[in-house]
């Protein structure tokens, strides 16, 4: 199994992110040219490019990592030269693949010019790594050229792309090994470790392994990158064995569906606080000053923000204050950690919970982050804006903590408080409870400053909108951390990166394999399923081989891993919107390939039974889609372009049925758009319909 193609632009874009690598040292390395003196030095390397002129410093625009300070080395007095030496030779092949990115290569230009530049900034990489074998950064980016080389000029007769894969595989394993050891010796230190080198270097070997078709490997990868990230905050981890706090109540939020008797749990609530006022004031001062202080960092950094929203990382504002350190280590230890163990361990609560698993190690900080919404900022100059907000989405690690730092309310113990309008955290899986008076059911909000809501990292969920005031809130990312002689990472975490890896991916086969591995380390959630289903059901390529029945597994297989997600996320518009399109598909695809004669007496098994079904999926992503846009949390999907396909596909049909069953789809087209030209061909289409069914 091997990257397509079109992978090189994806790599490239990896390759300038500015992530650590090392290497083994088992390639041929070219002897250096060397001398003592620096410009003889630099005339000595591999240069197919233009010449290199003026110091490597000219070419920070290019590079993110642009100095070896900033690398993972380890050199002595005596090495100054070699560093000295070995970094020119790593600029000048920076240089040339930096044209390489600059010229926007793909396998349909690649030419021997391109090759040979490529060449050259190898060789220069290998030179730099024989000067400096344990400068991580020069492992790294030899690394990902030599995967870029393979990409755009795939290994010809004798060599083969597993030996080549193989070659880059140990490259990457050399340098995990390194940096490994690197961040193992800064936590016997008790220094803070910066792990996204690692993590990237992991995820681009398991990539590779993946193409190798080596999964134990892949995984393998995984693990190693959840054991260092479960490392990274400072902040303190669960304590099991020590005298408890009074626990926090709280009580469970259930998923409200029939029949009774399977409601399911989706998150809690907190009947008391998990934050005491003092640590509440200590976080909102430090995020304030921060805001106040950055400016031009006063909007989100993140990509899952919009307009009149803020943030901070919790561990930036406890970098340069021991005082707020100390009081976020009390709550985790005495409250948070306790709450969560209690609540999603079913053998501490009688079986009182989801049904999800115990958190398997000790609890920890994963990531935190501190938000503000700016509801009246999000509504400036933009009324079609409900408020500030976030999109539908699942979180990583395995379990979030929603902490309300303000109360909606005006409290008068709260200083210059106004409170907020709207605001809290919707969730999918609530959309059919009934609230209390004028609130939505399936919008959750922490009932008091310094109360929590909080629930498993899987489960679906938005930021609803804050209309008016200001609301702000700490998100704790919870994890589990495991011995590393006998690390394996949960099921959630495994199953977090492979949707991350198959997400990145340009080649189907891979895709679809890192989705079946996702399913099966974490059979409960939704998202995997729903992922594979669509890359299933994705047409082939032009150039692809398939055979028709081929292509019908795919589309069966397709809407029944849709039916898949359907089961365990049974409120969720998306899933069923694209639920209805496949069926739509596997009844064109049948009628068309398999013999079915669509003159045959209307009331047939088959035509019935999926006329039916597509019809109650459309249905159920239409009615979860109104509710969802209501409470500002919309799927943004395109309801008035599903009607019109179906209007349009089953109007082409013969029997009675099916025309009928367009016309009802093209007229609810009018409630989901006022676009004139689409209204326009819908009347066409609508009068088109009648005529036939007239004749």
């Amino acid at each position: 199994m091997f990257l397509l193609p079109s992978s090189f632009l994806l790599l490239l874009l990896l390759f300038w992110g500015g992530y650590t690598h090392q290497s083994s040292g088992f390639i041929f390395y070219p002897t250096p040219i060397l001398s003592n003196n620096k410009q003889q030095k630099r005339e000595g390397a591999v240069h197919h490019s233009s010449p290199f002129s003026g110091s490597r410093h000219s070419h920070q625009s290019l590079l993110p990592l642009h100095s070896t300070s900033s690398a993972t080395s380890t050199t002595t007095a005596t090495d100054e030269d070699n560093e000295e030496e070995a970094d020119t030779y790593f600029w000048l092949a920076n240089s040339d693949m930096a044209n390489i990115e600059n010229a926007n290569i793909n396998n349909n230009n690649a030419n021997k010019e391109h090759w040979l530049m490529i060449h050259a900034a190898i060789q220069n990489y290998k030179i730099a790594v024989y000067l400096s074998p344990t400068n991580s950064q020069y492992h790294l980016y030899m690394g990902k050229a030599l995967l870029i080389k393979f990409h755009l000029f795939p290994p010809a007769p004798p060599s083969s792309p597993e030996e080549a894969l193989e070659e880059i595989a140990q490259v990457l394993e050399k340098a995990v090994q390194l940096e490994q050891t690197n961040i193992d010796s800064k936590l016997n230190l008790e220094r803070e470790i910066n792990e996204d080198q690692l993590s990237t270097t992991l995820l681009l070997l398991g990539d590779v392994y993946l193409q190798m078709n080596k999964m134990e490997q892949t995984l393998r990868c995984i693990d190693t990158m959840h054991r260092y990230s479960s490392l990274k905050y400072p902040f303190a981890i669960e304590q099991q064995h020590r005298d408890q706090q009074p626990l926090p109540k709280f009580k469970w939020i259930h998923r409200e569906q029939k029949p009774a008797t399977a409601k399911m749990p989706i998150a809690i609530q907190t009947q008391d606080d998990v934050f005491d006022k003092e640590t509440i004031k200590l976080i909102r001062h430090a995020a304030n000053e921060h805001w106040k202080n950055n400016m031009n960092d006063a909007t989100s950094r993140f990509s899952m923000q919009y307009k009149g929203n803020s943030e901070v990382h919790l561990h930036e504002l406890c970098e340069q204050n021991p005082k707020l350190k100390h009081a976020i280590d009390t709550a985790l230890v005495n409250k948070v950690y306790p709450l969560i163990r209690a609540a999603f361990d079913n053998d501490i609560n009688n079986g009182d919970g989801d049904g999800g698993g115990a958190p398997n190690g000790e609890i920890c900080v994963y990531d935190s982050i501190v938000i503000r919404y700016d509801g009246d900022k999000a509504r400036e100059g933009d009324s079609s804006i409900m408020g500030a907000s976030q999109p539908l989405h699942q979180d990583f690690g395995q379990f979030s903590v929603n902490i309300a730092l303000n109360s909606q309310h005006f409290e008068k113990d709260e200083e210059n408080e106004k409170g907020f309008e709207g605001g809290g955290t919707f969730f999918v899986d609530l959309i059919n409870n009934k609230g209390d008076n004028e609130e939505n059911g399936s919008i959750l909000r922490p009932l008091k400053a310094g109360y929590a809501v909080a629930h498993r990292s899987t489960v679906r969920h938005a930021g609803a909108p804050t209309r008016h005031g200001v609301r702000e809130i700490l998100v704790l990312f919870l994890t589990t951390r495991q011995k590393p002689d006998l690390h394996q990472a949960p099921g959630v975490e495994r199953s977090y990166r492979l949707k991350l890896m198959a997400n990145k991916h340009p080649s189907s086969s891979v895709i679809k394999e890192c989705l079946y591995m996702a399913i099966e380390e974490n059979p409960a959630d939704p998202e995997p399923p729903y992922l594979l289903a669509r890359e299933l059901m994705k047409p082939p390529s032009p150039n692809s081989n398939n055979s028709i029945e081929q292509r019908q597994k795919d589309i069966n297989d397709g809407v029944r891993y849709f039916e898949i997600a359907t089961s365990l996320a049974p409120f969720d518009a998306r899933v069923y919107y694209n639920l209805a399109l496949a069926l739509l598909a596997r009844y064109s695809f049948t009628l068309q390939y398999n013999n079915k004669n669509d003159q045959e007496d209307e009331s047939s098994d088959f035509e019935q039974t999926e006329l039916r079904n597509i019809r109650n999926a459309l249905n159920a992503a239409i009615h979860y889609e109104k509710v969802s846009r209501e409470v500002g949390c919309s799927e943004g999907l395109n309801i008035a372009g599903a009607l019109y396909t179906l209007g349009s596909n089953f109007g082409r049909h013969k029997s009675t049925a099916s025309i009928q069953e367009a016309i009802n789809y093209l007229g609810q087209i009018k409630e989901f758009t006022t676009d004139s030209a689409m209204l326009q061909e819908v009347e066409f289409l609508g009068e088109y319909c009648r005529e036939r069914l007239e004749s």
